[in-house]
C-alpha cells in the first residue's frame, strides 16, 4: 500500500485531507527499480478515486493519470530519455478522494490525524456537510481496529464492523427539527448531530481522531444547547444562551470547551432524547445562564449536571396534578376501549342467537307445520326443503365471515382512533411513550380477549350449522331409498284410509239393497 511504500523512505512531504491527498519527494533511493516499484503500488489506490503521477528529472517532466501498460511505457521513456546518475527529480502525487456509497478513503491515517488537528472546526465540519448523509464511512488503507460512533465509521479496508447500528433517521430528523426551531447556528447549515461525533467503540490505543471527536461533540453540544452561536475562522466558539440571564460567551477556545468532557454532550443528550424536549431545553439553559464562574463564563460540570435534574424534579412537582390528571384521562379511555371490546363480542353473540333464531322459525313454521301437518313426515326431508336448509346455510356462512371481518375492522379502527386522541391531547404534557406503555398492553389483552370469543363464536356457529345440514341431508337420504319409497307410499295410504270418515247407516242400507 501506498503508506507502508513511502514511509520507508526520508524526506518525503504528505498532506492528506478529507478530499485530497499530495505526497512529494526528491529522494527514492535507487531511483529506476524504486520507481517500478511506486507504479506497482498505484494500483492499490481505491476505484472510487482519481489520481496524476508527475514525474520531473532535470526540468523535464511527464505525468499519468492510470496504471496502465501504456502509461507504464510512457514512465519508462521518459526515464530513458532523461534520467543519468547526477540528475535531480522530483516524484509527485496527487489524488482526488471522492464519496462513493457514503465511503470515503484515507491512506495515511497518522498525516490525516494531523490535518484534524491543524484545520478549524468550522473548515472541518464545512468540508464534511459536503459529504455527509446520515452516515460517513472512512476506509482505512492501513492496519486498524474500527472505531466508530453511531453514524461515522472509521475501519480497515475490506474489514466492515459487523456490529455497527447506524440512528434512527426518524430520531435524527426530530432532532434536527427541534434544534432549527429553538437554536440559530450561523456558520452553516447544521446537517450533524453531536452524536455523531460521540464514539461508541473507541479505538483500542490512544488516537488523535478519537481526541478530536470528543472535542467536535463537545463544541456541537453546546451550539445544541444555546439560543445562538458561530464558529470563527480561527476555530473559537461564540455563543449566547438565555436563560433566567442573557449570558454571552466570545471566542471560547475548542479546547476549554473540549476539556469539558463528556459534561456538554450528556445535557445536550438528555435535553433532545425523550419527554417534553422544549421545556428540557428551556430548564437548561435556565440553569446554565446562573452556573458562571469569576469571569462570568458557564461552567460546565458535574454541580450544573445536579442542577438540571434537581430543578427538573422540581419542574416535574409542579406539573405533578396536570399529570395525575391526564393519567386518570387515559385511565377512563383504557376503560371506555375494554368495555367497547366486550360490547363488540355481546353483539356478535347476539348475532349468533338471531341466527339460531332464524333456523329454529325455519323449523317450527316452514317444516313441522307445513310439511308434518299437510303433507306428512316424508315431506319434511324431501329434496325441495334440503336445498332450501343449502341455501340457508349458505346465507349463514357469508354472514359469519361478513361477520368475523367487520368486527375484527371495528376493534382495530377503534383502538386507532383512541390512540391518536391520547395522542393528540396529552403529548405535550405526558411522553408519547409513556402513552404507548400504557394503552399498548390493554389493546393487546382486548384484541387477545376479542380474538378468542370470535373463535368460540365461530366454532358454536359452525357446529349448529353443520347439525342442521347434516340432520336434513340424512333425513333427505334415507326416505329417497328406493326400497323405502314402496313402504313410505304404503304408510301414506294407511294413514290416508285411517283418516277417511266412517260411512253413514244410511249409506250402508243402501248399499245392501242394490
Amino acid at each position: 500500500m501506498l503508506n507502508e511504500f513511502f514511509n520507508s523512505f526520508d524526506g518525503v512531504s504528505i498532506r492528506e485531507t478529507l478530499n485530497h491527498l499530495k505526497i512529494a519527494t526528491r529522494d527514492l533511493g535507487d531511483f529506476k527499480p524504486t520507481l517500478t516499484k511506486l507504479f506497482d503500488e498505484l494500483k492499490t489506490i481505491s476505484s472510487r478515486d482519481s489520481y496524476e503521477l508527475f514525474v520531473e528529472i532535470d526540468g523535464s517532466s511527464v505525468s499519468i493519470g492510470n496504471a496502465s501498460r501504456d502509461s507504464y511505457d510512457i514512465i519508462s521513456a521518459h526515464i530513458e530519455d532523461c534520467y543519468e546518475a547526477e540528475s535531480e527529480y522530483e516524484i509527485e502525487l496527487k489524488v482526488e478522494k471522492n464519496v462513493v456509497d457514503k465511503t470515503v478513503s484515507v491512506y495515511f491515517i497518522d498525516e490525516f490525524s494531523a490535518y484534524l488537528e491543524d484545520e478549524t472546526p468550522n473548515n472541518i465540519l464545512t468540508t464534511l456537510s459536503t459529504m455527509f448523509g446520515e452516515q460517513l464511512y472512512f476506509e482505512v488503507f492501513s492496519t486498524i481496529q474500527p472505531f466508530y460512533s453511531n453514524s461515522i465509521v472509521f475501519y480497515q479496508k475490506d474489514y466492515f464492523p459487523d456490529n455497527f447500528t447506524q440512528s434512527e433517521p426518524e430520531i435524527r430528523a426530530k432532532q434536527i427539527e427541534m434544534f432549527s426551531e429553538n437554536c440559530h447556528f450561523t456558520s452553516l447549515e447544521m446537517k450533524f448531530l453531536p452524536s455523531d461525533f460521540s464514539l461508541i467503540k473507541r479505538p483500542d490505543t490512544a488516537s488523535k481522531i478519537a481526541k478530536y471527536f470528543d472535542g467536535l461533540a463537545s463544541v456541537l453540544s453546546v451550539v445544541f444547547i444555546s439560543n445562538t452561536s458561530e464558529i470563527t475562522n480561527d476555530g473559537k466558539l461564540s455563543y449566547k444562551i438565555n436563560g433566567y440571564k442573557m449570558i454571552s460567551c466570545d471566542e471560547a477556545e475548542f479546547a476549554d470547551i473540549s476539556g469539558y468532557g463528556e459534561l456538554p454532550h450528556k445535557i445536550y443528550s438528555w435535553a433532545y432524547e425523550g419527554g417534553n424536549k422544549v421545556d428540557k431545553l428551556g430548564l437548561v439553559r435556565n440553569v446554565l445562564s446562573i452556573h458562571l464562574d469569576d469571569k462570568n463564563r458557564i461552567r460546565f460540570d458535574s454541580e450544573a449536571w445536579e442542577a438540571i435534574k434537581s430543578n427538573y424534579q422540581v419542574y416535574l412537582k409542579d406539573n405533578l396534578q396536570s399529570y395525575l390528571e391526564v393519567k386518570n384521562k387515559i385511565g377512563e379511555f383504557i376503560i371506555d376501549s375494554t368495555a367497547k371490546t366486550y360490547g363488540i363480542a355481546d353483539q356478535l353473540l347476539e348475532s349468533l342467537k338471531n341466527n339460531i333464531l332464524v333456523l329454529l322459525t325455519f323449523l317450527l313454521t316452514v317444516v313441522l307445520v307445513n310439511g308434518l301437518k299437510d303433507n306428512g313426515y316424508k315431506m319434511v326431508f324431501s329434496d325441495g326443503y334440503l336445498a332450501i336448509v343449502l341455501i340457508l346455510t349458505l346465507v349463514s356462512i357469508v354472514w359469519l365471515v361478513m361477520t368475523l371481518l367487520e368486527t375484527n375492522k371495528r376493534f382495530e379502527s377503534a383502538s386507532a382512533t383512541i390512540k391518536d386522541i391520547l395522542k393528540l391531547n396529552y403529548q405535550k404534557v405526558i411522553m408519547e411513550s409513556e402513552i404507548e406503555d400504557v394503552v399498548n398492553p390493554v389493546i393487546s389483552k382486548n384484541r387477545d380477549y376479542l380474538k378468542s370469543q370470535l373463535k368460540r363464536y365461530g366454532i358454536w356457529w359452525s357446529v349448529l350449522l353443520a347439525v342442521f345440514v347434516l340432520s336434513f341431508a340424512t333425513g333427505n337420504w334415507y326416505f329417497t331409498k328406493p326400497e323405502n319409497k314402496k313402504h313410505n307410499v304404503e304408510i301414506s295410504k294407511e294413514v290416508k284410509v285411517a283418516a277417511e270418515p266412517a260411512a253413514k247407516p244410511e249409506q250402508v242400507k243402501k248399499s245392501k239393497n242394490n
